[in-house]
């Protein structure tokens, strides 16, 4: 194979794994170095959430299934007590394994699309493998990670599109099945997914019946998961400086809204930084909360709360709708940009001290800490003393390019993105994007961004400004980019070989 002429031999399996060595290699290193110093996956704010079916199972002998978090990953939590170690250091090697396993997909998905497999490969699994944000919520308790795993796995399988029949489309249908199962938040990247199969390989009537099963196994899950009224919160929340105060419907949620709206557009553009004070507000049943004792009242009538928000903030919408666009773009721009890069906590010292401030609280539930850590308070303590004092060992330079491989660079303080905030990865990524539309690569085209474009759109829209949630889709920046320089590659090639055009897409796709 080489750098400049399409391979004349097709991308295998075989090729594909000898490419992704250097990433495995640096994955394994890496993820070594980082459990060797912290061994603990960090408890964070929404794991015990995630733990309460674990919890109350063993516990309290009931089987508890929240809605909220009504999925495959709390029965995954369900299975850590009855295997040996803490259920901490269990989750983190499991989800690391998952970083692990996506970078193949990664790497396959990569040489499916691109003419020059052997260059590009190698940089975006290494970016996979690297990547600060997914080594860190990796090594997380919540349920990223494995919707990560999912999606790339999902879309690996979509390709070469020409063998998606039969029982290589079942398998990709299952594993998108997955993407909705294991968390809400996969909802878009599973109707990009479902898209792009439906528009190449129309008309899905004619799909196998297991096809037909699965997509029905899909959307009753899409229905039953989640809180009813936790998406329409998280608009209300996403929309409140738009929302109306005067107004006769809802009147009495309108008239306790209006101090916060009023404090939300005093300025605007930089409420998406600000958004997730104003998302507490809304959800708390606390009195003494930001919208007074007359809130929770109203909270605690889920079904008039639910319609209440959704009504308020599609209004919003209807009313605004500009600058509603404007709001979603920002939130984008920030979750993109290299500001959110303090949250990696690689050193020791910087993690427990952050796990122990939100452990103080938890130890009121004693049951609950040793589920987690399986040992008692004064033994966590100790613990936590003795990792406190081990040395870094991951080391500084995969943030550092973390940092450097960004969409856009703003300041979160005021964030108003424009063209000068446009990174060059950026720009090749666009270029990318015409690549594919100039070779003809509709396939590509459908599979790579539907997904990316539902799914910023659907999340953002709805949510807060979370860098998180830019885990499962990140790598897809560098793949476009290096689609773009594989663009730029093919035309210095053609220039200095007129008339002989290297390009033979049909060998792709």
């Amino acid at each position: 194979m080489t750098l400049t002429r399409v391979p004349l031999t097709p991308f295998t399996w075989r090729t594909c794994l000898l490419l992704c060595v250097p990433a495995l290699l640096l994955a394994v290193w890496l993820r070594w170095q980082l459990l060797l110093s912290i061994p603990e996956a960090f408890y964070g704010a929404d794991s015990n959430s995630y733990l309460e079916t674990a919890y109350k199972l063993w516990e309290q002998q009931k089987f508890v299934f929240s809605e909220k978090r009504r999925g495959l990953y709390p029965l995954l939590l369900v299975l850590a007590p009855l295997l040996p170690g803490s259920t901490a250091q269990l989750v983190a090697v499991l989800q690391h394994l998952f970083g692990l396993l996506a970078i193949p997909a990664i790497g396959w998905i990569t040489g499916s699309v691109t003419l020059r497999p052997v260059l590009w490969v190698p940089i975006t699994t290494c970016f996979a493998a690297l990547t600060p944000a997914a080594l860190w919520y990796e090594h997380e308790i919540i349920a990223d990670a494995p919707l990560y795993l999912a999606f790339v796995c999902a879309l690996a399988l979509a390709f070469p599109v020409s063998n998606l029949h039969g029982r290589r489309l079942a398998w990709f249908l299952g594993t998108a099945f997955l993407c909705v199962a294991i968390k809400p938040h996969g909802r878009p990247l599973w109707l990009g997914l479902i898209l792009a199969a439906a528009l190449l390989k129309w008309p899905i009537w004619r799909w196998p019946r297991v096809a037909h099963g699965i997509l029905a196994a899909s959307v009753v899950v899409i229905f039953f998961t989640g809180s009813s009224s936790q998406g329409s919160w998280l608009l209300l929340s996403s929309t409140l400086p738009l929302v109306q105060i005067e107004g006769e419907k809802f009147a009495e949620y309108r008239r306790l809204l209006a101090p916060v709206i009023r404090d939300a557009r005093a300025d605007l553009l930089a409420y998406p930084e600000r958004q997730g004070k104003f998302k507490k507000a809304l959800s708390t049943k606390d009195p003494d909360g930001l919208l007074g004792p007359e809130w929770p009242p109203l909270v605690r009538d889920k079904a008039r709360y639910a319609a209440a928000t959704s009504y308020l903030a599609r209004e919003a919408i209807r009313t605004h709708p500009w600058e509603y666009l404007r709001l979603t773009i920002i939130k984008i721009a920030i979750c993109s940009s290299d500001s959110p890069a303090g949250v990696f906590r690689f050193h020791p010292a910087d993690f427990w001290q952050a796990q122990n401030q939100r452990n103080d609280d938890r130890w009121k539930e004693p049951a609950e800490m040793k589920l987690i850590y399986e040992r008692d308070q004064a033994a966590y303590e100790a613990m936590a003393a003795e990792r406190i004092s081990r040395a870094r060992r991951v080391p500084a330079w995969p943030v550092a390019i973390g940092k450097a491989l960004t969409w856009v660079r703003i300041d979160p303080r005021r964030a108003v993105p424009g063209l000068s905030n446009v990174t060059w990865v950026a720009w090749l990524g666009l270029l990318g994007v015409a690549a594919l539309g100039w070779r003809r690569q509709w396939a590509a085209a459908a599979f790579l961004l539907l997904p990316l474009g539902i799914y910023l759109a659907g999340i953002y829209a709805i949510g807060d400004a979370v860098s998180r949630y830019f885990m499962p889709i990140e790598w897809m920046g560098i793949l476009l980019a290096c689609l773009g320089l594989d663009g730029l590659l093919g035309a210095v090639w053609r220039a200095r070989s007129p008339g002989i055009d290297p390009e033979v897409v049909e060998q792709k796709l």
